[in-house]
């Protein structure tokens, strides 16, 4: 799913709970995850910034977006969320040393 920047979307509205791998497409800008209780009350945050060239890189893996969690792209910013892939095994070296 790609999104294009100045855009804010709710998981199991806009978008399927889960956990992604997000990538960016073009431009550049932050992320921002913010994590609400079933009251609706914010209970964490979370912000990546994402650049061809910035410290943060261009890419970032497993980003959790629970239920009812919301997720804003800055203006001008275009990223690709991909479902991320499962690990299946505990020879976790061997997964992320592939």
């Amino acid at each position: 799913m790609d999104i294009k920047g100045q855009k804010t979307l709710t998981a199991g509205r806009d978008l399927e709970p889960g956990i992604y791998d997000l990538s960016r497409v073009s431009g550049a800008g932050n992320v921002d995850v913010i994590i609400y209780s079933d009251e609706q009350e914010e209970i964490n945050s979370w912000s990546q910034g994402l650049s061809e060239d910035g410290i943060d890189g261009e890419t970032f893996h497993y980003l959790v977006i629970p239920e009812n969690a919301t997720l804003e792209v800055s203006e001008d910013l275009k990223i690709r969320l991909t479902p991320s892939e499962q690990i299946a095994s505990t020879d976790y070296y061997g997964f992320y040393n592939r």
